[in-house]
C-alpha cells in the first residue's frame, strides 16, 4: 500500500510580542513581518541576529515579501512517502477432512519499506511548533516608545545548517517487519 502526502500547512510568526500586539495568551501567533533590508522601523539587536534572520529569509525564499506580513499556512512541511508491504501465501493443511473450509496463511508485513532500503527515504519530518501546534516561531519582537521594532534573539535553529528548524517524528519514520501464521476455519 502506498500512500503519499503534502506536509501541513503552517505559519512564521514572531517568538513573543503577544502584549505589544494585544495577545496575552503568547502562543506564537502573530504572522511574522519580514522588513526591508535597511528598513529604518526594525532594529536587530545584535548583528549576529540580523545576519541569521536575513540568511534564514533567503533560505526559505521569502526574500519576495519583504516589506509585508506573510500570510497565514503560506508555508508547508515536506511531502511524506510511505510504502507498506504484504506478502502472503497459504500454506497446505491436514485438517480440511474435519474443517474443509480450514487453510493456514504465513505473512509478512513491512512497514515502512522505503526506509528499510534507505534509511534517509521516506523520513516524517515537521516544522517544530510547540506544545499546540501554533505557528513556527522566528524572532522575538518588542515595539519601542518611538513605534520602531526591535528584532531578537533569532532562532539559529531555523537554519538549514543546524537542522532547518525540522524535526523527525521517529515513530512515524522506523520500519518495521512482522512475521505471522494465521489459521482460519
Amino acid at each position: 500500500r502506498y500512500r503519499g502526502r503534502s506536509g501541513q500547512n503552517f505559519s512564521f510568526a514572531f517568538d513573543s510580542g503577544g502584549d505589544d500586539f494585544g495577545d496575552s495568551d503568547n502562543e506564537d501567533r502573530n504572522l511574522l513581518f519580514i522588513p526591508e533590508l535597511g528598513d529604518p522601523n526594525v532594529v536587530f539587536a545584535t548583528a549576529a541576529d540580523e545576519a541569521g534572520f536575513n540568511q534564514f529569509i533567503a533560505e526559505q525564499g521569502l526574500e519576495g515579501l519583504r516589506g509585508s506580513i506573510i500570510g497565514r499556512n503560506t508555508q508547508q512541511d515536506p511531502f511524506f512517502n510511505d510504502l507498506d508491504l504484504r506478502f502472503e501465501q497459504e500454506l497446505p493443511t491436514f485438517a480440511t477432512q474435519y474443517l474443509p473450509d480450514a487453510r493456514a496463511l504465513f505473512f509478512v508485513d513491512i512497514d515502512n519499506f522505503l526506509n528499510l532500503i534507505d534509511d534517509s527515504r521516506n523520513v516524517f519530518s515537521e516544522f517544530d511548533r510547540g506544545d499546540v501546534n501554533e505557528a513556527v516561531p522566528v524572532i522575538d519582537v518588542t515595539v519601542n516608545d518611538d513605534g520602531t521594532f526591535t528584532f531578537f534573539d533569532f532562532d539559529d535553529d531555523l537554519l538549514a545548517a543546524n537542522g532547518g528548524g525540522i524535526d523527525t517524528n521517529v515513530n512515524g519514520s522506523l520500519w518495521q517487519i512482522q512475521f505471522g501464521v494465521r489459521f482460519e476455519f
